[in-house]
Formats: C-alpha cells, sequence, structure tokens
C-alpha cells in the first residue's frame, strides 16, 4: 500500500485495465448496433454487401501491414511463411 493510504501500482494497473476493458466492450457493442442499422438501412443485394465489407476487411488488414513492416516480409517469404503442416 502507498503511504498515502490509496492504492498501490498493481491496483491501479488492475483498475486501468478494467476501464479498459468496459470501454472496449461499451464501444464495440456500439459499433455492433450502429452496423446493424447501416445494413437494415439500404436495400442492396447481399452479394454486393459482401463486396463491400470484404473489401473494408482487406483495406483495414493491409494498412497495418505496410506501417508495421510486415509487408515486405511477407513478400520475400510468402504469406504462409511459419505455419506448419497438419
Amino acid at each position: 500500500e502507498s503511504a498515502e493510504g490509496g492504492m498501490t501500482a498493481e491496483q491501479v494497473q488492475r483498475a486501468w485495465g478494467f476501464a479498459v476493458i468496459l470501454l472496449a466492450a461499451a464501444l464495440s457493442s456500439m459499433a455492433g448496433v450502429y452496423f446493424e442499422k447501416i445494413l437494415k438501412g439500404v436495400k442492396v443485394s447481399l452479394w454486393t454487401r459482401n463486396l463491400q465489407l470484404a473489401a473494408y476487411s482487406v483495406i483495414t488488414s493491409f494498412i497495418p501491414l505496410l506501417v508495421t513492416g510486415e509487408w515486405a516480409i511477407i513478400q520475400e517469404k510468402g504469406f504462409f511463411h511459419g505455419y506448419t503442416n497438419m
């Protein structure tokens, strides 16, 4: 316990971790509700919606590869480098 009678460093870290988890859960649930509202609000075919979601997924997956430098490793060694056969 600290000299002032407050929380220890470990307790503070646990409190912050708990708060971050609650925030992540709240944001995730709000995003899910908003996403469902968007999906139900626009009348497009299932194929069009799937292509839109796939394009978004590719973009949001590719950007971190570029930022972290992993894209160069994938180009050099291949996408499946490091995987093992079953």
